[in-house]
C-alpha cells in the first residue's frame, strides 16, 4: 500500500517546521531519560502512532538502542518504512494495529512516546488499561496540543470541531485538494437512517444529536437501548468534543486534566504534565513575541500553562491498577 495523500501532506508540514519538532522530540526524549534509569544506547522505544515516522528516524539517529514503530493505518506503517530506507536507517519493528499490537513485542521496552496522538484515541480508558498490562513497566510520555487551560487555543479547537460535525469533515493539511467530507452529524443520521427504518426523520435527528461523541456501534447501543424503550442522555456524552462515527478518531479531543489523572489512577500510573514552548522562527516580531511567551512558560510554569501551545503528558507506572484491586 502506498502512502495517502494525508501522510505526504503531513510529512511537508513536518518538514516545513523541522527545527521545531525534532526540538519536541528532543524535549521529550530527554523527559524519558531523565526518569529511565538507562543509557541512550539501551534503550527501548515504541513511536505510538508514528505517522510518517519523523519521531522515529529522530530517535533512531540520535543512537537510542531500539525503536519500535507502532500505528492503527497500514499506509502509515508504509510511509514509516520509506522514510527509514530513504535515511539509511534500520529501525527496530513494525507494529500495524492499535496498542493491542504491542502484545506481538516479547521484550520489555522501556518508553513509549506519543506525539498529537492522545488527543484522537476513541478509548483512552481501555488504551491506558492496555498499555499497563501489555508492557506493565513501560513509561510512557504524549504531548497534546489540546490544552484546555490555553483559552485562545481551545476557541481555535472548537471551531474545528464545530466544522467537523456540521461543516465539512476533511482533513485541514489537504483542505482544497479533497473532495468535501460528510460532517459527522449528516453521517450519524445516514448511518441511523440506514440500520433503522423505524425512525422517524424527528427521532433520526434527536439521536443524532444525543450521540455526538460516540463511534457507530457505541450508537447503535444508545439506539438499541432507545427503541427498547429506554431513556436518551439529556445531553452527548462529551461536551463540544467530537469524533468521526466511522473510526472513532476524535477532532481534537479537549480534556481537563483530572480526567487524565483518574484514567491513570484506574490503570496504575503516576501522572503529571508540563508545559511546552512555541517555534521561535518566523518574522522578526512574532518571534519576538514567542521568545517572550517561552520565558514566561519557563520561568512561571503554574502561569505559563495558560499561554503553552501543547502540554507533556507523562505515565509512569508506581502501583497496582485499581481495577486488579477491585478484582481481589
Amino acid at each position: 500500500m502506498a502512502s495517502t495523500s494525508y501522510e505526504q501532506a503531513y510529512f511537508l508540514h513536518l518538514q516545513a517546521h523541522l527545527e521545531y519538532y525534532t526540538a519536541i522530540y528532543s524535549s521529550i526524549l530527554g523527559e524519558a531519560l531523565y526518569l529511565t534509569p538507562k543509557p541512550l544506547a539501551d534503550l527501548r522505544i515504541i513511536d505510538y502512532g508514528a505517522g510518517n515516522g519523523m519521531q522515529a528516524v529522530f530517535l533512531k539517529y540520535v543512537g537510542v538502542g531500539q525503536v519500535v514503530v507502532n500505528d492503527l493505518n497500514e499506509s502509515c506503517i508504509t510511509s514509516c518504512k520509506a522514510l527509514a530506507t530513504a535515511l539509511n536507517l534500520e529501525l527496530d519493528g513494525y507494529l500495524q494495529g492499535d496498542v493491542s499490537a504491542l502484545e506481538k513485542i516479547n521484550q520489555p521496552m522501556d518508553v513509549l512516546l506519543s506525539t498529537d496522538v492522545i488527543e484522537h484515541i476513541y478509548d483512552l480508558d481501555t488504551c491506558m488499561q492496555e498499555m499497563r498490562r501489555l508492557q506493565p513497566g513501560m513509561l510512557a510520555i504524549f504531548t497534546t496540543a489540546s490544552n484546555p487551560f490555553n483559552k485562545l487555543k481551545v476557541r481555535q479547537l472548537r471551531q474545528l470541531q464545530h466544522r467537523d460535525e456540521f461543516i465539512n469533515s476533511a482533513d485541514p493539511l489537504e483542505e482544497g485538494k479533497n473532495a468535501y467530507k460528510m460532517p459527522y452529524f449528516k453521517r450519524r443520521a445516514q448511518l441511523l437512517a440506514e440500520n433503522y427504518a423505524v425512525l422517524s426523520e424527528e427521532e433520526i435527528e434527536l439521536l443524532a444529536t444525543r450521540s455526538r461523541g460516540l463511534r457507530k456501534d457505541d450508537m447503535f447501543k444508545l439506539t438499541a437501548h432507545y427503541l427498547q424503550g429506554g431513556n436518551l442522555p439529556l445531553q452527548a456524552v462529551a461536551k463540544h468534543n467530537t469524533c468521526d462515527p466511522d473510526t472513532g478518531n476524535w477532532t481534537e479531543r479537549i480534556l481537563p486534566m483530572n480526567a487524565y489523572k483518574e484514567l491513570a489512577d484506574k490503570a496504575g500510573y503516576s501522572f503529571y504534565a508540563s508545559c511546552g514552548f512555541y517555534n521561535q522562527n518566523g518574522n522578526v516580531v512574532l518571534s519576538w513575541i514567542k521568545r517572550t511567551a517561552n520565558y514566561f512558560i519557563k520561568h512561571f510554569p503554574f502561569a505559563g500553562k495558560f499561554m503553552a501551545p501543547y502540554l507533556v503528558l507523562v505515565f509512569k507506572p508506581v502501583k497496582t491498577p485499581v481495577s486488579i484491586l477491585e478484582h481481589k
